[in-house]
């Protein structure tokens, strides 16, 4: 019996149309407003090309800028006297050497995560047999790059939010909604990346996940296990 698979949009997405947008920064924004405006076209078009590299640069010039604005508000929330009484516990944690080691390091803590992700998202290919239509893991990654920054530029508001009001990121369960809706996006990215079913995308996105929250709730609560946390 042949399993049903996503079909693929023929059109590059315009991070890899290089020759029709030479500039890599209007590259990437277009690319960002191309995934938020038509999400699973953005999907489809991924295994197009790899000309582009596999995600990086897209990562970099959309999410740094991102990464220094949530830091600056971190800093602050710690620093300025308006905003300590909501994070008096930050004061001691954030400095201006602190802010500029992990802004420049950015880039590099990018590219190991990127590719950690990747190997993750894989292996939960791997398991759910997903991997039968031959493509690598630079698919992968790409996949896992440009749905991150997706994630985090829709969930940017949040994230502000929650960070100046720390009792709306308190509220119950709204993270795991968040984080869950990311993960199924994720999945359906890897059914049409990979041309697989929705269904094992969406097993391979949310399994390694649940086993780390698994052995972390193992370790948090388990009296025998303390001396790992």
């Amino acid at each position: 019996m042949v399993e049903e698979t996503t079909t693929y949009d023929c059109e590059l997405l315009p991070y890899d149309d290089i020759t029709k947008f030479p500039n890599l920064a209007n590259r990437c924004l277009r690319n960002l407003l191309f995934f938020l405006l038509h999400p699973l076209e953005a999907l489809n078009r991924i295994p197009n090309s790899k000309a582009g590299g596999e995600s990086w640069d897209f990562l970099v010039v959309i999410l740094w800028p991102i990464y220094f604005v949530e830091e600056c508000l971190k800093y602050a929330s710690g620093h300025l006297s308006w905003l300590c009484g909501h994070h008096p516990h930050r004061v001691e944690s954030t400095t201006w050497l602190g802010l500029a080691l992990s802004l420049a390091l950015f880039p590099v803590g990018v590219s190991i995560g990127l590719w950690i992700g990747a190997w993750m998202n894989h292996a939960s290919l791997w398991l759910w047999r997903g991997l039968y239509n031959g493509f690598d893991t630079s698919y992968t990654a790409r996949l896992t790059g440009f749905s991150y920054v997706v994630s985090r530029v829709v969930f940017l508001p949040y994230t502000i939010v929650a960070l100046l009001f720390p009792s709306v990121g308190s509220i119950p369960f709204l993270d795991s909604i968040l984080w869950f809706g990311f993960q199924c996006y994720v999945g359906v990215g890897l059914a049409r990346t990979h041309g697989i079913s929705v269904w094992r995308g969406v097993a391979a996105s949310l399994s390694l996940p649940a086993l780390f929250a698994g052995i972390y709730s193992l370790i948090s609560h388990h009296s025998l296990l303390q001396i790992l946390r």
